[in-house]
């Protein structure tokens, strides 16, 4: 990972689609955003290694879904639940951080706990 989450530019960047990848159950577990970007190119997000995701989101709303703010959380509740979680089983979980985006005007915040990310 070379470059860090929070300096992609998210800004007015618009998320097309979301896709989880469960073809690899425990092996290749993948949450995947295709982005616009505000100069209008396009690329995907893939976040790797995932071991949950949380999607508050709110649907029936005519517009577009523009990225307001994208957090890497070391430390977080849900974070912290899945490091005891695991831990217990022998894995180590030291490396698995909380992706935080949040979205606009209807105000969805996705929470990914993934270990890593890269931009395709």
């Amino acid at each position: 990972m070379n470059t860090s989450i929070t300096s992609l530019p998210w800004h007015e960047a618009e998320l097309l689609e979301m896709t989880i990848d469960r073809r690899h159950p425990g092996r290749r577990d993948e949450v995947q955003f295709r982005m616009k970007w505000a100069d209008g190119s396009k690329s995907t997000v893939v976040f790797g290694e995932c071991y949950a995701m949380l999607a508050q989101m709110n649907f029936g709303v005519t517009c577009t879904e523009k990225i307001v703010a994208v957090e890497q959380l070391d430390d977080e509740p849900g974070l912290a639940q899945i490091r005891t979680h695991r831990s217990a089983a022998g894995e180590s979980m030291d490396d698995v951080r909380c992706f935080r985006i949040k979205t606009a005007p209807t105000g969805d915040v996705i929470r990914i706990y993934a270990r890593e990310f890269k931009v395709l």
